[in-house]
């Protein structure tokens, strides 16, 4: 079963939303902008994720004091 992730971006969390084909939602959680916190809630779903979308935004707030953006999530987990 494929699924799809989708990100909505704030500046100190972010609200996870992971849906499957049919678009009936398998999880949804609001993190902290932390990448363990992400990536933890993000492994179980990675070898079925198809996509991971951000919302559209002029201001790419970066996630963790290391400055990995939400772009180099997207890539680890969708690769």
């Amino acid at each position: 079963m494929k699924l799809y992730g989708g990100i909505d971006l704030h500046s100190n969390n972010s609200v996870f939303s992971i849906k499957d084909e049919a678009g009936v939602v398998i999880a949804r959680r609001k993190l902290y902008n932390d990448l363990t916190q992400i990536f933890l809630f993000l492994e179980p779903f990675k070898k079925q994720l198809t996509g991971l979308v951000v919302e559209s935004t002029f201001n790419w707030y970066c996630l963790d004091s290391n400055n990995k953006c939400i772009t180099w999530i997207v890539e680890k987990v969708v690769s």
